[in-house]
């Protein structure tokens, strides 16, 4: 495969890093903003009840034809 240039940094990462250098404050917003939507503490049991509530799914493929105003699924087998 050859070597792999260790030291490239994209165009993309640059510019992030010349912002948050202008822009230092930001890095704390991102910590707030990931704090609220990812950021949350596991309940052990909130996690068993949503496991043990699980419905079994059915495994036949489906596959829609759409024509016109109407819809016609044909079912499949998995192995197709």
């Amino acid at each position: 495969m050859g070597d792999v240039n260790a030291s490239y940094v994209s165009d993309h990462t640059k510019w992030i890093d010349e912002l948050l250098k202008k822009h230092p404050e930001w890095v704390e917003d991102q910590k707030v903003g990931r704090a609220l939507w990812w950021d949350k503490k596991q309940d052990l049991q909130t996690t068993e009840r949503y496991a043990a509530s699980k419905v079994p799914q059915n495994r036949t493929l489906t596959t829609s034809i759409s024509t016109a105003n109407r819809t016609f699924v044909r079912p499949r087998s998995a192995g197709q």
